[in-house]
């Protein structure tokens, strides 16, 4: 057999294994932190995980391991065998013919920089709008507020995907529509009470009864909330459960879907920091056209925490009420955009206030109008004006609405989108004005825009 063919041979059967390897299917774990190596599971470091089960994902077609619960699409809950390590777990499960990914479970922890302060003190002023302490909100004021207020459009549903939204007095006004509670899996407003405060305070920012006479404004008159309790009365859940109240919202006709929580990445990038279940999730609502805001983390990172991270969620960095980038808030080129996170420990516009955000919610128990400061408060102001964007042009989509406000943003740091501030401040009337063409709705009432005085005291407020 001459040399000639010998290597010829040789080289077709290198050529007819390369594409062998290529058709063969492959089995292997994905880990958190992106390594894809056979057999080796990597959670991310410092990410608490359920110890009780772990999350696969199965090939179409492939029937589920005994003890799997389907939760959506692909992907299911795993529980373990007594005494099972979770790690152990992932290494036999990525054994088994027809899994994809097998991950952990991680637990959300909400991480705030600072108890809430309560309102003391206060100056009870009638403004524009009339609501007594709306004088303190200098966060509003900072995102054209007062422009925006008197403009009434279409409805949109806003999701806040926290710990429940409770109504208090200043929430009487607000209708609900699907509420849930993810942990229980019970429909109703009951079932999705808040217990921490936190998702209450968010729902403010967004939606809270304007023009009232009554304690503070909320950003967006035209807004339905949608309370997901994906948190308990720790702050505390998991990407499961946060996955599944993501997709709740997407379909049961959330528009935007706002996410103050996260994971801490420790400065390091999506590549490898994100989790595939929870990914799915996002990119089923974006795919349902929903727009979704997630706070960037309090952590002074150099990168967003997960989710605000994902390149088709609105990562939202938090100012001070100087505009200035606040000391907790994290940075890094995956942010979208800045908002008011306040900052309590400082009191720059001299209302004799701490620079908090001020919305009502309740502190151990005790019901008030309290300074919460955090990117959890900066996020839910991108979200009202995404709603408001919504409410106002009805036919844009989020991929409109998300480039709108980022274009419109004011710049804030180096020239153009910068790792501190994202692409800015927003400015929600410049971004309508964007929307449309350079034809900026005028407040004047007509048949289409009309102010919005309907929302008065009454005995039960």
């Amino acid at each position: 057999m001459n040399t000639r063919f010998l290597t010829l041979l040789s080289v077709g059967i290198f050529i007819l294994l390369t594409l062998y390897g290529f058709a063969m299917p492959r089995t292997h774990v994905q880990a958190i932190a992106g390594q894809a190596a056979p057999g080796i599971v990597s959670p991310h470091p410092g990410w608490p995980y359920a110890p009780d089960h772990i999350l696969i994902k199965l090939a179409p077609g492939a029937m589920p391991p005994p003890r799997a619960q389907h939760l959506f699409g692909d992907w299911y809950q795993w529980s373990l065998p007594q005494s099972k390590d979770p790690i152990q777990a992932l290494e036999e499960a990525v054994t088994w013919e027809g899994v994809l990914i097998a991950e952990p479970d991680y637990v959300f922890q909400l991480s705030e920089p600072a108890s809430p302060s309560r309102l003391e003190g206060a100056v009870a002023v009638s403004a524009i709008p009339n609501d007594p302490y709306y004088v303190h909100q200098w966060h509003l004021k900072q995102i054209q507020f007062e422009d925006a207020w008197p403009l009434q459009g279409d409805n949109v549903v806003v999701a806040i995907v926290d710990t429940g939204i409770s109504r208090g007095s200043d929430l009487q006004c607000r209708a609900f529509v699907a509420p849930y509670d993810v942990l229980t899996k019970t429909e109703g407003e009951a079932a999705a009470q808040d217990q921490h405060g936190h998702g209450t305070h968010i729902a403010g920012t967004v939606g809270q009864c304007t023009n009232n006479g009554l304690g503070v404004a909320g950003f967006e008159p035209q807004v339905t909330l949608m309370p997901v309790r994906v948190l308990d009365a720790q702050g505390s859940g998991s990407t499961m459960d946060v996955a599944l109240g993501i997709r709740w919202a997407a379909d049961h006709g959330a528009q935007v879907v706002n996410l103050s929580l996260g994971m801490d990445c420790n400065n390091e990038s999506y590549e490898n920091c994100h989790d595939y279940y929870l990914d799915d999730a996002i990119n089923y609502a974006i795919s349902k056209d929903v727009l979704i805001v997630a706070a960037a983390g309090n952590e002074m990172r150099s990168t967003p925490s997960y989710p605000a991270n994902h390149p088709d969620v609105m990562g939202v960095a938090a100012l001070d009420a100087r505009n200035i980038a606040t000391w907790y808030t994290n940075g890094g080129w995956d942010l979208s955009v800045s908002a008011p996170g306040g900052d309590s420990g400082q009191d720059a516009n001299q209302d004799a206030q701490p620079d908090g955000i001020l919305q009502e919610t309740f502190s151990n128990g005790v019901w008030g109008y309290y300074y919460w400061e955090g990117t959890s408060m900066a996020a839910p102001h991108v979200s009202g004006a995404a709603a408001f964007l919504r409410s106002m042009v009805p036919s844009a989509t989020q991929a409109e609405v998300r480039q709108a406000l980022e274009q419109t943003a004011l710049d804030l740091g180096d020239a153009g989108k910068d790792p501190v501030y994202g692409y800015g401040l927003i400015r929600p009337m410049d971004a309508l004005t964007y929307l449309t063409g350079g034809q900026s709705p005028s407040p004047t009432p007509t048949p289409t825009w009309t102010p919005l005085p309907t929302y008065t005291p009454t005995p039960t407020w």
